[in-house]
């Protein structure tokens, strides 16, 4: 997002020279900026809400989470600084408004920019960690929790800021004064500093660094990432019936992620191309209709911090019942909410099943799974059911102490030998055979 306070006029009770550009902006950013800030401001505290609930306990949502909050401070300090396009050009601005805004804009300036570039971060960042889960779900066990989540997102937010530490010192207010008959008037401004006018650090900081760091390697690889990621859904859905409730509800996930990656790309694209143009040209340069373009593409910033919410509705069926079940409970009765919640409660009991327990110990022969008897275990989402057969160990004849017996003498079926190769069904013959037999 350019917001380059110096390609305008900075003196803010200097009317602009084209009228039509400063009713754009009025028009643009300061109602409809305004606008999609506030709604967008709600929807990420919803957005926040569902996704820190216990249900949703994956690293792909501690990323979400983040994100979400990310945004929200974007769209907070952005309505601080589009206070100047509220005001209708006509009317100009109150002495007390210039005063309020010309220290206001040269800190909240660079602030609304570090959080910008860790919104890009973050969002390359579960698009790495979904690539993972999908395309390499070997790794995904060791690489893809969310205490690894936590400290990535941490170090994100935490580069930003360092990143951005030179952005503090490009602008500054000046006062001046000057008498006018037998007053005194004075006119603040907002200048760039010697630092930010340096030709040598627009090169570097502004261009270069902006282009590898926040745009080009960014954007280059949510690009690849995602059509990797098209490409995995896209194969799996190809199977049909054949795929399973879970691989079902992961292509969900992925689905909307892939929705918040492409509308990312939409909104940001843009502004990339814009900032660019101002990295690479003088002020003197820059025309009318670079001015416009760039209002344009800022507003996508704007739209893009604020619509996250609507993927994460439409095409995440996880966080569309958890949203229903918080927010509009008043529309349904308590059977409904509690079968929703038992939904959502399988859902999350699946997940956690389908995890190999380091206490089990499984073998495969022949085709079949045999897992040794524990007292604690859990079984793999690809285990077969082997049928168990009873001990010829017999206690003392009776019919009562035999059932009660037998229960507690189980054992398991070894595939060795000339029966090797029975099936499941041979051995719960053989085994009542076994059991109708005679002493």
């Amino acid at each position: 997002m350019s917001w380059n306070k110096s390609g305008y006029d900075s003196e803010l009770d200097v009317p602009s020279q084209h009228d039509d550009t400063n009713l754009l902006k009025y028009y643009l950013m300061g109602i409809g900026g305004m606008i999609i800030c506030c709604f967008g401001n709600i929807g990420n505290i919803l957005s926040i809400i569902v996704l820190t609930r216990r249900i949703m306990r994956s690293s792909t949502y501690v990323y979400l989470a983040a994100l979400a909050f990310c945004d929200m401070l974007v769209l907070v300090f952005t309505m601080l600084l589009l206070l100047e396009d509220t005001k209708v050009p006509s009317d100009g601005l109150s002495p007390l408004y210039q005063t309020y805004y010309a220290f206001l804009f040269p800190w909240v300036h660079p602030i609304t920019i570090t959080f910008q570039v860790t919104s890009i971060w973050l969002t390359l960042a579960f698009t790495i960690d979904r690539y993972i889960m999908i395309c390499h779900p070997f790794k995904a066990e060791s690489m893809c929790n969310r205490g690894r989540a936590k400290r990535v997102v941490m170090c994100i937010y935490l580069g930003g800021i360092i990143f951005n530490i030179p952005r503090f010192f490009e602008y500054y207010t000046q006062i001046l004064s000057f008498s006018v008959g037998n007053s005194t008037e004075t006119m603040y401004l907002i200048q760039l500093t010697k630092t930010g006018n340096d030709k040598y650090y627009k090169e570097i900081v502004h261009s270069w660094m902006y282009l590898i760091c926040v745009c080009g390697l960014p954007f280059l690889l949510l690009a690849i990432l995602n059509a990797f990621l098209i490409r995995a859904v896209h194969l799996s859905r190809k199977k049909g019936k054949e795929i399973n409730v879970r691989e079902k509800k992961r292509n969900d996930t992925t689905t909307m992620l892939i929705g918040v990656v492409i509308t990312f790309l939409i909104c940001q694209v843009p502004a990339l191309v814009a900032r660019m143009m101002w990295a690479f040209s003088t002020l003197g340069k820059l025309s009318r209709n670079y001015h416009t373009f760039s209002e344009v593409s800022n507003f996508l910033v704007i739209l893009n911090s604020a619509i996250n919410i609507l993927p994460y509705y439409f095409f995440g069926k996880k966080f569309r019942k958890e949203f229903w079940r918080l927010f509009c409970a008043c529309f349904f009765n308590k059977d409904e909410l509690k079968k929703m919640t038992r939904s959502l409660s399988a859902s999350e009991g699946h997940r956690k099943w389908s995890v190999v327990s380091n206490h089990v110990n499984a073998m495969e022969m022949n085709g079949l799974f045999q897992t040794l008897r524990g007292s604690s275990f859990k079984r793999h989402k690809a285990s077969i059911d082997v049928p168990l057969i009873y001990s010829e160990n017999k206690s003392d004849g009776s019919d009562n102490n035999h059932a009660e017996k037998d229960a507690n003498n189980l054992t398991m079926p070894t595939y060795t030998g000339q029966d090797a190769r029975l099936s499941p069904t041979d051995w719960q013959n053989i085994n009542t055979e076994k059991s109708e037999s005679p002493s």
